[in-house]
This record gives structure tokens, sequence and C-alpha cells, in this order.
């Protein structure tokens, strides 16, 4: 089975054809390789990117992290304006008088008529 038939003696020219494949003319692939880079797609000109407000203001202040200390200190302070002076002893008495809201806090006590 490994032997080959010869049909009709073309095998001969088969050979020949193998032997030598025709190669394409030099002008022939310099207009296809002309025509294939005027077809290509071309990438859109990106313009520069510049960061908006918002973005700046942020990297201004370090980014998240620096956002999230800032609002945390700035809820921290409006909590003491608003529930009055506090010690440590406040802080950390053990009692929750904390928790208790007074409707007259200092913020109320320094507009206060005399």
């Amino acid at each position: 089975m490994s032997e080959r038939k010869e049909s009709d003696g073309l095998e001969s020219y088969f050979e020949a054809a193998r032997a030598d494949p025709p190669m394409p003319g030099g002008d022939w692939l310099a207009r296809m390789e002309a025509r294939a880079i005027a077809e290509a797609p071309r990438a859109p000109a990106r313009l520069p990117e510049h960061p908006g407000l918002l973005a700046r203001i942020r990297a201004s202040l370090g980014g998240w992290p620096g956002i999230t200390g800032l609002v945390s200190a700035s809820v921290f302070g409006l909590w003491l304006g608003v529930t009055g002076t506090l010690t440590a002893e406040d802080l950390w008495s053990g009692e929750s008088q904390l928790l208790v809201l007074d409707p007259v806090t200092a913020y109320d006590l320094a507009w206060a008529e005399e």
C-alpha cells in the first residue's frame, strides 16, 4: 500500500511543479503591500488627558486616605462643637452621659443674651 500509482502520467509534472514553485514578482508584492497599508485601520489620535477639578483636589489631599482622615477630623470637630467642651474624663469615664442630647449646648449658650 505504500506504493504510489501513476495515473495518466501526470505524476512527473506534479514533481516538477513541487520542485520549482512559482514566486510572485517584486512589483506585485510592492503593490499588495501598499494596498494593505492603505486599508489597515489606524488608531485615532488621542488628546492628552487633563484631570478634572475633583481629581486634582483629591490628588492634592493625598488621595482617598487623606480625604478619609480629613472627613473624620471634620466630623469629630463638628461633634465637639455641637456637644460642647469635653475633657478626657468625659470620654473615658465609662458613663453614658455623652449619649444624652442636651437641648442647650455650648453653641447655644454662646449666642444667649444676658
